[in-house]
C-alpha cells in the first residue's frame, strides 16, 4: 500500500530505492498508521528477488513525525538507519516527486512494475552518483480495490454494531482458511453500502496485508451478466476501460497463477475482459473463476464485494452459489450487498442448505436514529422539534434522515416531504439550472460516470462540468473516484443508487433517448477497438434509447438507432456464448425482434442458431443456420455467410449427416478461396478434414487437414488442434499407427491453448485408438488422465462418459473389484444424464462380470433391463450395446437357445464401426458365436463389417 503517508517513508531494497513524499498534516497524529505503512511496502516487495537472482535485504525507514523507526523483515540485514548514497538518493528521489507522489529509481520500478503503473520523470542528481539517477513517478496501484472504492463518511456509525460485529467475526475466521459468504440485505437506504464501508475501515487498519476487490451489478436488467465478476478481475489485473486490446492481454496475463492450468485460466479469464476465447459450458467457467479467486488469496487473507446483488441476473447468481458451496480450504471472504426485490425475482438464491450467512438490516430504533438526527443537525436547523420531526419520519432509514437533514440545511423548508425518494427529489429541485442538469446527464451514463460523458451530453466545456461537480461533491450528492478506470476522465460516482434513480425519472423520456444514444456514441468513441468488449452495455444505452424514441414518437432517431442496436446486441449474443448460453440467446432473441425483417436480422439468426444447437434443439438450429446463411450470401457478407455455414456442418456432423456437413464446409470454403485469409478459412478446413475421415474418404481427410495447417501458418495463429486428431484418426484407419503421434500433436497443442474441451474429447479419442492397437492398459491410462482433467476443470457431462470408459477398460484389464465398485457408483449418475449408451455399457460390463464369478442371481436383474432396453430402442447404439451383453449373459447363464436368439436378432441390426460402442462391443458377438459353435453366424455377423 504505497501512497501518502505521514511523514517520510523511505524504503532501500539493496540498490533499490523507494522515496515517498508524505504530507504530514495526512497523519501527524497517528504514527501508528504511518508504521503500517511501512509494514506493508515491505510486505508488498518481500520476497522478491534482484534482476541478478540474489536475495534482497529489505529494511525500510518510517518517520512517524515523532521518531524513526525501522523495520527489517530479512534476518541478518544488519543494523542502523539508512546511511550514505541510500540516503541521497532518497532524498533526491523525494524531491523529484510532485507532494503526495511517489517517486521510485531503476531497480525498485524493475521489481514493482507488475503492481504499479509509472511515468517517467527527468533523471536526478544524487551526491555520491557519477552519473544521473533514472527516475519514475507512481501513477496508480495496478492491483486497486476495485470498482467504486469506498470513500469516509461524516455521518457517524449508528445502530449497526451486532452487525458490524458478525462481519468482523465471519472476516476473522475467513483468515484462518475457514472462507466465508456474507449477504447484506435490505431497503433502499437502510445503510447496506455503510456497512461494509465500515469493514472495509476493519480490514484497512490491520497491519496484515489484505487484498480487497469489489464489483457492481448494473441497473440494465437481464443484458449485462458477470460485469460485477468482470470488474473484480480487471481490478486485480489493473485493467482500465481505456486500455488497449494488446494492454488488456499483457496486464492478464501478468496475474495468471503459474502451474499447468495458467493458460487454461487465461482462456477462461478472457470473455469476463471482453476478448475473444473458446466457447465453455457453464460448469468449466464455473470452476476456473472460482480457482482463480481462490488463487489471489495465494497473497493473503482476500476479500471480494459483489453490490447490488438485486441487479443481478440469474447466471451470476448462479455463480456466487457454485462459489460459496464451492470454496476450498482458503482465506477467502465474498460479501454481497442486495434489495428484498433479489427473493421476489429469484426466491431460490441462497436458501436450502445454503452455507451464504444471511445478515438483514432492520430500520433504527426510534432512540438510535433520534441520536443520529441529533449527531447531523447543526445552525438554525438544530431545534428538538426538527429533530424530533425528521425522526418521526423517516422511519428508521439512516439514508432518509440524512438527505432531510441535508434538504433543511440547504433550503429551509417548513415541511419535510413524506418519503426518502420525495426529500431527494426536494434537493435535486433546489439545485442551480446548471447543476441539476449535469447530476441528470450523469444519471444517464450509470451509477459510475466520467466528466468528459457528462460533457459530451450537452456539448459543454469540461471546466464547466468540473466545476458543476465541484458543487455536487460538495452537496454529498456525487462523490469523486480515486482511480479511474479511463485514462484521462475524471470518474465520479452516485453517493447512493437512490439519487441516480430520482435524478433519472426527473427527465422526460424524449430526453433520456437522446442523451442514452449519445452516451453510447461516447463509449464507443473513448473505448475504441475495445467498444466489442463492452458490446453489453452499449446495447442496453442503444436498445433503451431506440424504446424512448419509439414512445416520443421520434421516428428519425429510432431509424437512425436501429443498425447499431441490432450490431451490439448481436455482438453481445456472441460474446456470451463463451459463458452462458442463456445470456446469448437472449440478446439474439431481442436483436431479431428489434430488427424484424430488415436485412439486419441475419448476424443475429445465425448467432441464435449456432446456440440452439449447443442448447440441443437441433431442427430449429438448422433451420435458422441454413436461411441466414443463404441470406447473407444474397447480401454479399461473405465472411458472416462462411461463418453461418462452417456452423451449420459443426453441428451437421454431430448428427447423421456427415454428408451434409461436408457439402456446408465445402461452400464455406468456395465463399472465402477469393477473400483475405481468415480463421473462418482455417476451421471450415478442420471440419472438411473430420466430415472426410467421418463418410470414408481418408486420404481426403488427410490433406484438407493438413491444407488446414498450413493456411493457420500462414495466418500466424497456433496450429489447430482439431486437424490433427482428424489427420490422426484418418491415418489410423489406414492402419498407419502415426496417427497416435498426431493425436499425441493435437493433444499438446490443445493443452498449450487452453482448450480443455478439445483436450478432453481428443483424449477420449485416443483411449479407443489405443485399446485398438494395443488394448485396454494403454486406453485406461489416457483415459483416467482425461478424466482427472475433466474433473478438475468442471466439464461433467465429459468426466461421465470417461468414468464409464474407465468402467470397462478396467474390466478387461483384469481389475473386475474396481470395476464393479466404479460401475455402483456411476449408475445413477448415468441414469440421470440420460446418456442411455453409457448406461448400457456400464450395466452389461458389471453383469458380465458378475456372472463370470458365478453370481447369476445378482447379474438378473442388469441383464433383464438390458434386454428390454435394446427391443425398446432397436435403432440406438445403447441397443446395440444392451444386446450384445444380453447375448453374452445368456450364453454364459447356460441358455443356449436364448443366445443364438438374441444373436440372430444382432445380425440384423445396422451397426457403425465409427462408433466406439460399437467397435468395442460387436466383437464380443462374434467370440460368443464361435464359442457356441454357430460358425455360419458367426460370419453373418463378420461380413456386415467392411474392413478398412
Amino acid at each position: 500500500m504505497i501512497g501518502s503517508h505521514g511523514g517520510t517513508v523511505e524504503k532501500f531494497i539493496g540498490d533499490a530505492v523507494v522515496g515517498v513524499f508524505g504530507v504530514p498534516a495526512v497523519h501527524e497524529d497517528d504514527p501508528e498508521r504511518a508504521v503500517r505503512a511501512g509494514l506493508r511496502i515491505v510486505e508488498a516487495l518481500e520476497g522478491m528477488t534482484r534482476p541478478d537472482g540474489s536475495p534482497l535485504q529489505v529494511r525500510v525507514g518510517v518517520n512517524t513525525g515523532e521518531a524513526l523507526v525501522r523495520l527489517d523483515v530479512t534476518p541478518g540485514s544488519g543494523e542502523g538507519f539508512l546511511t550514505g548514497d541510500a540516503v541521497n538518493t532518497a532524498a533526491r528521489l523525494q524531491a523529484a516527486a510532485p507532494a503526495g507522489g511517489v517517486a521510485v529509481g531503476a531497480t525498485a520500478q524493475q521489481l514493482s512494475a507488475a503492481a504499479i503503473e509509472y511515468e517517467d520523470l527527468p533523471p536526478v542528481i544524487a551526491k555520491g552518483k557519477s552519473e544521473p539517477v533514472a527516475a519514475w513517478l507512481a501513477k496508480a496501484t495496478i492491483s486497486r480495490t476495485g470498482a467504486d472504492a469506498f470513500a469516509g463518511s461524516a455521518t457517524p456509525f449508528v445502530g449497526r454494531e451486532v452487525e458490524l460485529a458478525y462481519l468482523k467475526a465471519l472476516f476473522d475466521k475467513a483468515t484462518s482458511a475457514t472462507p466465508q459468504f456474507a449477504l447484506v440485505v435490505g431497503e433502499p437506504g437502510i445503510g447496506k453500502s455503510r456497512l461494509v464501508q465500515e469493514l472495509f475501515a476493519h480490514v484497512d487498519a490491520r497491519p496484515e496485508m489484505t487484498t480487497w476487490r469489489q464489483g457492481r451489478c448494473l441497473p440494465y436488467g437481464e443484458g449485462v451478466t458477470f460485469w460485477a465478476l468482470g470488474e473484480i478481475v480487471k481490478a486485480e489485473a489493473g485493467i482500465l476501460d481505456t486500455d488497449s486490446r494488446e494492454v488488456v492481454e499483457a496486464k492478464l496475463e501478468a496475474v495468471l497463477p503459474d502451474g499447468e492450468d495458467r493458460v487454461w485460466f487465461g482462456q477462461r479469464l478472457r470473455p469476463l475482459l471482453g476478448l475473444e476465447s473458446p466457447a465453455a459450458d457453464r460448469e468449466e467457467n464455473f470452476t476456473a473463476w472460482l480457482r482463480f479467486l481462490e488463487e489471489m488469496t495465494a497473497s493473503g487473507p482476500t476479500v471480494l464485494v459483489f453490490e447490488d446483488l438485486h441487479w443481478a441476473d440469474e447466471a451470476l447468481l448462479g455463480f456466487l452459489e457454485h462459489l460459496s458451496s464451492h470454496m476450498a480450504a482458503v482465506p477467502l471472504m465474498v460479501v454481497g450487498t442486495a434489495r428484498p426485490e433479489l427473493f421476489e425475482k429469484h426466491a431460490g438464491f441462497a436458501t436450502g442448505g445454503s452455507r451464504v450467512n444471511r445478515i438483514g438490516l432492520e430500520p433504527l430504533s426510534g432512540a438510535e436514529t433520534e441520536r443520529l438526527v441529533a449527531s447531523l443537525l447543526a445552525g438554525p436547523a438544530a431545534s428538538a422539534d426538527a429533530a424530533a420531526e425528521i425522526a418521526h419520519r423517516c422511519d428508521g432509514n439512516p439514508f432518509y434522515a440524512e438527505e432531510s437533514v441535508r434538504l433543511l440545511a440547504e433550503t429551509a423548508q417548513a415541511a419535510l416531504p413524506a418519503s426518502v425518494r420525495a426529500v431527494i427529489a426536494a434537493r435535486l429541485d433546489a439545485l442551480p439550472a446548471g447543476q441539476k442538469a449535469v447530476l441528470g446527464d450523469a444519471a444517464v451514463i450509470g451509477g459510475v460516470f466520467w466528466n468528459g460523458a457528462v460533457a459530451a451530453l450537452d456539448g459543454r466545456d469540461t471546466s464547466e462540468v468540473d466545476q458543476a461537480l465541484r458543487r455536487l461533491v460538495d452537496r454529498q450528492l456525487v462523490r469523486r473516484v480515486r482511480a479511474s478506470s479511463m485514462e484521462g476522465e475524471n470518474e465520479f460516482a452516485f453517493a447512493h443508487a437512490l439519487v441516480r434513480e430520482v435524478a433519472y425519472q426527473t427527465l422526460p423520456r424524449s430526453t433520456r433517448a437522446t442523451k442514452h444514444a449519445s452516451t453510447a456514441t461516447w463509449l464507443e468513441r473513448k473505448l475504441g477497438d475495445r467498444a466489442e468488449g463492452a458490446a453489453e452495455v452499449l446495447a442496453h444505452h442503444y436498445v433503451t434509447a431506440l424504446d424512448l424514441a419509439r414512445v416520443a414518437g421520434n421516428a428519425e432517431l429510432a431509424d437512425a438507432l436501429l443498425e447499431p442496436v441490432v450490431r451490439f446486441s448481436s455482438v453481445a449474443g456472441e460474446r456470451s456464448v463463451f459463458i452462458d448460453l442463456s445470456t446469448a440467446e437472449r440478446h439474439f432473441a431481442r436483436a431479431l425482434e428489434l430488427a424484424g425483417d430488415s436485412p439486419l436480422r441475419l448476424r443475429p439468426l445465425a448467432g441464435w442458431g449456432e446456440v440452439l444447437f449447443q442448447r440441443a434443439r437441433p431442427a430449429e438450429a438448422f433451420a435458422m443456420l441454413r436461411e441466414a446463411a443463404e441470406g447473407l450470401k444474397e447480401a454479399g457478407d461473405v465472411e458472416l455467410a462462411a461463418q453461418a455455414l462452417t456452423a451449420l456442418s459443426k453441428a451437421l456432423q454431430h448428427t447423421d449427416g456427415s454428408e451434409a456437413a461436408l457439402s456446408c464446409a465445402r461452400e464455406a470454403v468456395a465463399l472465402l478461396e477469393d477473400e483475405e485469409l481468415s480463421e473462418t478459412l482455417v476451421d471450415s478446413w478442420v471440419y472438411i478434414a473430420w466430415d472426410l475421415v467421418n463418410t470414408g474418404d481418408l486420404r481426403g481427410s488427410i490433406e484438407a487437414a493438413e491444407t488446414a495447417m498450413r493456411l493457420a501458418a500462414r495466418l500466424g495463429i497456433p496450429v489447430p488442434a482439431g486437424s490433427l486428431g482428424a489427420r490422426g484418426s484418418a491415418r489410423l484407419a489406414l492402419g498407419d499407427l502415426e496417427g497416435l503421434r498426431d493425436y499425441e500433436l493435437a493433444l499438446d497443442a490443445a493443452r498449450s491453448q487452453g482448450l480443455t474441451y478439445s483436450q478432453v474429447t481428443l483424449s477420449a479419442n485416443v483411449g479407443v485408438e489405443l485399446w485398438l492397437a494395443r488394448g485396454p492398459g494403454s486406453a485406461l491410462e489416457v483415459w483416467r488422465n482425461a478424466l482427472h482433467t475433466a474433473q478438475e476443470r468442471g466439464i461433467h457431462e465429459l468426466a461421465i462418459v470417461l468414468r464409464a470408459c474407465v468402467v470397462e477398460a478396467t474390466s478387461c484389464a483384469g481389475e473386475w473389484d474396481e470395476a464393479i465398485r466404479l460401475a455402483e457408483a456411476l449408475d445413477g449418475e448415468l441414469v440421470a444424464s440420460g446418456n442411455l449408451v453409457e448406461t448400457a455399457r456400464t450395466r452389461m460390463t458389471r453383469a458380465l462380470i458378475l456372472l463370470l464369478r458365478g453370481q447369476r442371481d445378482a447379474a438378473r436383474q442388469a441383464i433383464e433391463w438390458g434386454l428390454a432396453s435394446a427391443r425398446e430402442s432397436s435403432g440406438s447404439h445403447s441397443s446395440f450395446c444392451s444386446l450384445v451383453g444380453a447375448v453374452q449373459a445368456a450364453a454364459e447363464d447356460g441358455n443356449r437357445d436364448t443366445a443364438v436368439g438374441l444373436l440372430g436378432e444382432l445380425a440384423t441390426r445396422p451397426i457403425s464401426m465409427d462408433w466406439p460402442e460399437d467397435a468395442f462391443t460387436y466383437p464380443h458377438g462374434v467370440r460368443t458365436a464361435l464359442q457356441l459353435g454357430e460358425v455360419q453366424l458367426a460370419e453373418r455377423l463378420l461380413n456386415a463389417i467392411e474392413p478398412t
